[in-house]
C-alpha cells in the first residue's frame, strides 16, 4: 500500500497541468507593484491601435451624411487626402467603418426599363387585399 502511495504522488507530480514554479515574465511585474501589477491586464498594450483620430472619424462621418462619400474606396481617398491617414488596404477601412457602425448610405437598386409613373398608376387603381 505504501508503495502504491508513492508511486501515485510520482505519477501527480510528473504530469501535473500546473507549473511548480511561477513563469518568469509575470516575476518583475509581481517585483514591481504586488500582485495589484500581477493581475492587471494588459490586453488594451497589445491590441492594435487605430490609425485615425477622432477629429477625422468625425469629418469622415459628416461628409457621409452630407452624401459626399458612398463607396469604400471614397472614403480611403477622403482620410488620405485631407488628413493624411493612409491604409494600406481598403479593406481596412472597411473594417473601420464596421467596428464604429458606419454604414454607407446608397439608394436601393432600381431596374433601367421600369416605368415608375405606371407602377404608381397601377397601385392607386389597384384593389387592396385583405389580410386574413
Amino acid at each position: 500500500m505504501v508503495a502504491w502511495l508513492v508511486s501515485l504522488s510520482f505519477v501527480n507530480k510528473a504530469y501535473t497541468p500546473f507549473p511548480s514554479k511561477p513563469p518568469r515574465r509575470s516575476c518583475p511585474s509581481y517585483k514591481k507593484g504586488g500582485t495589484e501589477e500581477l493581475l492587471k491586464s494588459t490586453v488594451h498594450e497589445r491590441a492594435r491601435q487605430e490609425l485615425v483620430t477622432p477629429e477625422a472619424l468625425e469629418d469622415l462621418k459628416q461628409t457621409m451624411k452630407m452624401g459626399q462619400i458612398a463607396t469604400i474606396g471614397q472614403a480611403d481617398e477622403f482620410l488620405r487626402e485631407p488628413h493624411g491617414i493612409e491604409y494600406a488596404h481598403r479593406d481596412g477601412v472597411g473594417q473601420l467603418l464596421r467596428g464604429h457602425k458606419i454604414k454607407l448610405k446608397t439608394a436601393p437598386p432600381r431596374h433601367e426599363e421600369a416605368d415608375y409613373e405606371e407602377q404608381d398608376a397601377f397601385k392607386k387603381t389597384s384593389r387592396p387585399t385583405s389580410r386574413r
